[in-house]
Protein backbone atom coordinates (compact mmCIF):
# COMPACT_ATOMS: atom_id res chain seq x y z
CA UNK A 1 0.00 0.00 0.00
CA UNK A 2 1.38 3.55 -0.75
CA UNK A 3 2.28 5.40 2.31
CA UNK A 4 1.72 8.99 3.28
CA UNK A 5 5.44 9.61 4.39
CA UNK A 6 6.97 8.68 1.22
CA UNK A 7 5.17 11.77 -1.05
CA UNK A 8 6.47 14.79 -1.66
CA UNK A 9 5.09 18.30 -1.69
CA UNK A 10 6.66 20.64 -4.39
CA UNK A 11 4.61 23.94 -4.25
CA UNK A 12 1.87 26.01 -2.08
CA UNK A 13 -1.64 24.30 -2.43
CA UNK A 14 -5.07 25.19 -1.62
CA UNK A 15 -5.16 23.47 1.18
CA UNK A 16 -2.68 26.15 3.14
CA UNK A 17 -4.54 28.81 2.22
CA UNK A 18 -7.91 27.01 3.25
CA UNK A 19 -6.42 26.77 6.95
CA UNK A 20 -3.61 29.06 7.00
CA UNK A 21 -1.47 26.77 8.10
CA UNK A 22 1.59 25.79 5.90
CA UNK A 23 2.74 21.97 7.39
CA UNK A 24 -1.18 21.12 7.61
CA UNK A 25 -1.54 22.17 4.30
CA UNK A 26 1.45 20.07 2.79
CA UNK A 27 0.42 17.11 4.78
CA UNK A 28 -3.10 16.92 3.07
CA UNK A 29 -1.64 17.55 -0.32
CA UNK A 30 0.09 14.44 0.35
CA UNK A 31 -3.05 12.41 1.28
CA UNK A 32 -4.39 13.57 -1.70
CA UNK A 33 -1.30 12.20 -3.72
CA UNK A 34 -1.34 9.10 -1.90
CA UNK A 35 -5.05 8.85 -2.44
CA UNK A 36 -4.34 8.71 -6.27
CA UNK A 37 -1.27 6.59 -5.86
CA UNK A 38 -3.63 4.07 -4.17
CA UNK A 39 -5.85 3.82 -7.60
CA UNK A 40 -2.93 3.52 -9.50
CA UNK A 41 -2.07 -0.19 -7.20
CA UNK A 42 -5.73 -1.07 -8.01
CA UNK A 43 -4.93 -0.99 -11.99
CA UNK A 44 -2.00 -2.99 -10.89
CA UNK A 45 -3.61 -5.63 -8.75
CA UNK A 46 -6.23 -5.75 -11.65
CA UNK A 47 -3.68 -6.40 -14.88
CA UNK A 48 -1.19 -8.61 -12.52
CA UNK A 49 -4.26 -11.11 -12.04
CA UNK A 50 -5.48 -10.61 -15.72
CA UNK A 51 -5.73 -14.05 -17.47
CA UNK A 52 -5.32 -12.71 -21.10
CA UNK A 53 -2.69 -9.86 -20.95
CA UNK A 54 -1.64 -8.07 -24.38
CA UNK A 55 1.87 -7.32 -24.53
CA UNK A 56 1.71 -4.67 -27.13
CA UNK A 57 -1.97 -3.83 -28.88
CA UNK A 58 -0.23 -3.12 -32.06
CA UNK A 59 0.76 -6.81 -32.71
CA UNK A 60 -2.65 -7.73 -30.94
CA UNK A 61 -4.33 -5.87 -33.37
CA UNK A 62 -1.87 -7.49 -36.74
CA UNK A 63 -3.33 -10.99 -35.56
CA UNK A 64 -6.31 -10.68 -33.94
CA UNK A 65 -7.52 -14.55 -35.41
CA UNK A 66 -4.77 -16.25 -33.45
CA UNK A 67 -6.51 -14.51 -30.21
CA UNK A 68 -9.68 -16.18 -30.97
CA UNK A 69 -9.78 -17.55 -27.08
CA UNK A 70 -13.22 -17.25 -25.54
CA UNK A 71 -12.36 -14.17 -22.96
CA UNK A 72 -11.46 -10.40 -22.85
CA UNK A 73 -7.45 -9.48 -23.49
CA UNK A 74 -6.88 -6.99 -20.98
CA UNK A 75 -4.27 -3.76 -22.17
CA UNK A 76 -3.43 -1.61 -19.63
CA UNK A 77 -2.35 2.27 -19.85
CA UNK A 78 0.93 1.77 -20.02
CA UNK A 79 0.47 -0.59 -23.07
CA UNK A 80 -2.29 1.75 -24.77
CA UNK A 81 0.21 4.94 -24.08
CA UNK A 82 2.69 3.02 -26.34
CA UNK A 83 0.13 1.88 -29.27
CA UNK A 84 0.66 3.49 -32.57
CA UNK A 85 -2.64 2.39 -33.77
CA UNK A 86 -4.63 3.70 -30.81
CA UNK A 87 -3.02 7.13 -30.50
CA UNK A 88 -4.89 9.79 -28.56
CA UNK A 89 -3.87 12.10 -25.94
CA UNK A 90 -6.42 10.33 -23.30
CA UNK A 91 -5.51 7.07 -22.57
CA UNK A 92 -8.42 4.83 -20.34
CA UNK A 93 -7.37 2.72 -17.52
CA UNK A 94 -7.89 -0.63 -19.63
CA UNK A 95 -8.74 -1.56 -22.86
CA UNK A 96 -10.52 -5.20 -23.19
CA UNK A 97 -10.58 -7.23 -26.60
CA UNK A 98 -13.17 -9.31 -26.60
CA UNK A 99 -12.51 -11.14 -30.24
CA UNK A 100 -14.97 -13.79 -30.02
CA UNK A 101 -17.87 -11.08 -29.89
CA UNK A 102 -15.98 -8.34 -31.59
CA UNK A 103 -16.38 -5.91 -29.02
CA UNK A 104 -13.38 -3.35 -27.72
CA UNK A 105 -14.33 -2.39 -24.01
CA UNK A 106 -13.06 1.01 -22.64
CA UNK A 107 -12.71 0.59 -19.53
CA UNK A 108 -12.19 3.58 -16.20
CA UNK A 109 -12.12 1.79 -12.91
CA UNK A 110 -12.79 3.68 -9.80
CA UNK A 111 -11.53 3.24 -6.18
CA UNK A 112 -14.89 5.42 -5.12
CA UNK A 113 -17.90 6.28 -6.43
CA UNK A 114 -18.47 9.58 -4.94
CA UNK A 115 -18.39 12.60 -7.94
CA UNK A 116 -19.36 15.85 -8.28
CA UNK A 117 -21.30 16.55 -11.14
CA UNK A 118 -18.36 18.55 -12.97
CA UNK A 119 -16.26 15.52 -12.78
CA UNK A 120 -18.65 12.46 -13.48
CA UNK A 121 -19.83 14.55 -16.76
CA UNK A 122 -15.94 15.35 -17.36
CA UNK A 123 -15.42 11.56 -17.14
CA UNK A 124 -18.67 10.37 -19.48
CA UNK A 125 -17.86 12.80 -21.99
CA UNK A 126 -13.98 11.78 -22.37
CA UNK A 127 -15.01 8.28 -22.82
CA UNK A 128 -17.27 8.45 -25.35
CA UNK A 129 -14.88 10.78 -27.16
CA UNK A 130 -12.27 8.30 -27.14
CA UNK A 131 -14.68 6.07 -27.99
CA UNK A 132 -15.94 7.58 -31.11
CA UNK A 133 -11.51 8.88 -31.95
CA UNK A 134 -10.82 5.01 -31.76
CA UNK A 135 -13.63 3.11 -33.23
CA UNK A 136 -12.68 3.78 -36.75
CA UNK A 137 -8.97 2.72 -36.22
CA UNK A 138 -10.09 -0.64 -35.09
CA UNK A 139 -12.23 -3.81 -36.31
CA UNK A 140 -14.10 -3.96 -32.96
CA UNK A 141 -17.55 -2.37 -31.54
CA UNK A 142 -16.57 -0.11 -29.01
CA UNK A 143 -18.34 0.32 -25.61
CA UNK A 144 -17.48 2.21 -22.97
CA UNK A 145 -17.83 1.69 -19.12
CA UNK A 146 -17.13 3.02 -15.55
CA UNK A 147 -16.44 0.44 -12.60
CA UNK A 148 -16.36 2.17 -9.39
CA UNK A 149 -14.63 -0.58 -7.68
CA UNK A 150 -15.89 -0.97 -4.12
CA UNK A 151 -19.68 -0.50 -4.37
CA UNK A 152 -22.05 -3.10 -4.18
CA UNK A 153 -24.56 -2.61 -6.68
CA UNK A 154 -24.64 -0.20 -9.70
CA UNK A 155 -27.51 1.57 -7.98
CA UNK A 156 -25.17 3.12 -5.42
CA UNK A 157 -22.50 4.07 -8.12
CA UNK A 158 -25.34 5.56 -10.42
CA UNK A 159 -26.04 7.89 -7.61
CA UNK A 160 -22.28 8.68 -6.46
CA UNK A 161 -21.83 9.73 -10.61
CA UNK A 162 -24.52 11.86 -10.41
CA UNK A 163 -26.70 10.12 -12.76
CA UNK A 164 -24.39 11.12 -15.53
CA UNK A 165 -23.79 8.16 -16.69
CA UNK A 166 -26.54 5.67 -17.69
CA UNK A 167 -26.85 2.83 -15.77
CA UNK A 168 -25.75 -0.15 -18.41
CA UNK A 169 -22.56 2.41 -18.84
CA UNK A 170 -21.63 1.06 -14.79
CA UNK A 171 -20.22 -1.89 -13.63
CA UNK A 172 -19.07 -3.05 -9.63
CA UNK A 173 -15.83 -3.83 -9.14
CA UNK A 174 -17.39 -7.75 -8.90
CA UNK A 175 -18.88 -7.08 -12.15
CA UNK A 176 -16.01 -5.76 -14.00
CA UNK A 177 -14.14 -8.69 -12.90
CA UNK A 178 -16.11 -11.09 -13.30
CA UNK A 179 -16.28 -9.79 -16.83
CA UNK A 180 -12.72 -10.02 -18.18
CA UNK A 181 -12.33 -13.14 -16.09
CA UNK A 182 -10.49 -12.51 -12.77
CA UNK A 183 -11.31 -13.49 -9.17
CA UNK A 184 -13.20 -10.19 -7.39
CA UNK A 185 -12.41 -11.84 -3.77
CA UNK A 186 -9.13 -12.56 -4.56
CA UNK A 187 -8.67 -9.08 -5.66
CA UNK A 188 -10.11 -7.72 -2.59
CA UNK A 189 -8.25 -10.52 -0.71
CA UNK A 190 -5.09 -9.04 -1.66
CA UNK A 191 -5.87 -5.13 -1.06
CA UNK A 192 -6.52 -6.25 2.87
CA UNK A 193 -3.75 -8.29 3.09
CA UNK A 194 -1.52 -8.58 6.35
CA UNK A 195 1.54 -5.82 4.90
CA UNK A 196 -1.91 -3.76 3.55
CA UNK A 197 -2.53 -3.55 7.14
CA UNK A 198 0.50 -2.44 8.66
CA UNK A 199 0.90 -0.01 6.05
CA UNK A 200 -2.08 1.19 7.06
CA UNK A 201 -1.09 1.81 10.86
CA UNK A 202 1.95 3.41 9.30
CA UNK A 203 -0.09 6.08 7.91
CA UNK A 204 -2.47 6.68 10.78
CA UNK A 205 0.74 7.36 13.16
CA UNK A 206 2.36 9.21 10.35
CA UNK A 207 -0.80 11.34 10.13
CA UNK A 208 -1.14 11.76 14.09
CA UNK A 209 2.32 12.52 14.45
CA UNK A 210 2.43 15.01 11.68
CA UNK A 211 -0.58 16.81 13.05
CA UNK A 212 0.65 16.56 16.83
CA UNK A 213 4.43 18.29 15.29
CA UNK A 214 2.09 21.74 14.14
CA UNK A 215 2.18 23.88 17.77
CA UNK A 216 -1.08 25.49 16.98
CA UNK A 217 -3.28 21.79 16.80
CA UNK A 218 -1.31 20.92 19.48
CA UNK A 219 -2.46 23.63 21.65
CA UNK A 220 -5.60 23.42 20.38
CA UNK A 221 -5.74 19.43 21.84
CA UNK A 222 -4.28 20.34 24.92
CA UNK A 223 -6.75 23.11 25.43
CA UNK A 224 -9.58 20.85 24.51
CA UNK A 225 -8.73 17.78 26.82
CA UNK A 226 -7.92 20.75 29.68
CA UNK A 227 -12.12 21.38 29.15
CA UNK A 228 -12.64 18.03 29.91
Amino acid sequence: MALIEDRTTRKKSAYTRLFGIEQLGDLITKIHGTIISLGAELERDIYKNAPLKIECIDTFLENTKEHGTAGVWIASKKQIKKSKCISESYEPDFLGFDVSNNILYIFEVKEGHQFDTKKASGERKTLHSFSKSVSPKVPFKTRIYISCFDVDTKEQAYKGLKEKFSIDEILTGRDFCSLIGISYDNIMRERTASQRTIDQQKNLEYFVNTLLKIEKIKSMIVKRLKRK
